[in-house]
């Protein structure tokens, strides 16, 4: 093995080990604090807290850079379904390493490690789409901050998201062409024509 190959495979290595520290320290707050009873879930959703966000919000923006990705803050609003359902619905969805907020009565949010802004579009279709289950997604309002690109700050995340929400089809369809053209783009499977003018 060359040195350089050795040097990558050091390099990747550490930056490994600095986000799984970084994740740990994560869990260990979430923990911490729900031990405490220090309020860090909202209780009739399950989700964080507002109360949280000076200690979690931190660690997971830490986790971002210590991996060298970005924080999304999925921001999410919907009228048609009582709020407290819609948010059980949103924390049965998530997945471990994936946080959730109640940000207000039916203003909810949640921050995902991503690699970059299509994998946060991605994420939001699937987690908006589930959250709402069976039901029409009509009314579902989605908008996307990344971090620390955006804001370091979640109010200041949830700022951005807020003013960048548009409706669930419009995400669902960007996503759609998303999941069809980045496996095409990966392989070289597509191709820009080129046309002889002479």
């Amino acid at each position: 093995m060359s040195d350089v190959a050795t040097a990558f495979l050091i390099a990747g290595s550490v930056a490994f080990l600095v986000g799984l520290a970084a994740q740990v320290r994560a869990h260990r707050h979430r923990i911490r604090w729900s031990q405490a009873g220090l309020g860090l879930e909202e209780q009739a959703t399950g989700l964080a807290s507002l109360v949280a966000a000076p200690v979690l919000f931190p660690a997971e923006l830490e986790t971002a850079r210590a991996t060298n990705t970005q924080l999304a803050v999925l921001v999410f609003r919907r009228f048609s379904e009582h709020p407290e359902t819609f948010g059980r619905r949103l924390a049965e969805t998530l997945r471990v390493h994936e946080t959730g907020w109640r940000i207000d009565y039916d203003l909810f949010a949640t921050t995902i490690v991503v690699k970059d802004r299509d994998a946060a579009v991605l994420a939001a279709a699937r987690i908006g789409a589930a959250a709402c289950g069976s039901e029409s997604r009509r009314d579902l309002r989605v908008g996307i901050a990344m971090c620390p690109e955006d804001a370091d700050d979640l109010l200041d995340a949830l700022d951005v998201g807020m003013r960048r929400m548009r409706g669930f089809g419009l995400l669902d369809a960007v996503a759609t062409r998303l999941r069809l053209t980045r496996p095409a783009l990966g392989t070289d499977d597509i191709a820009q024509p080129v046309a002889d003018a002479g």
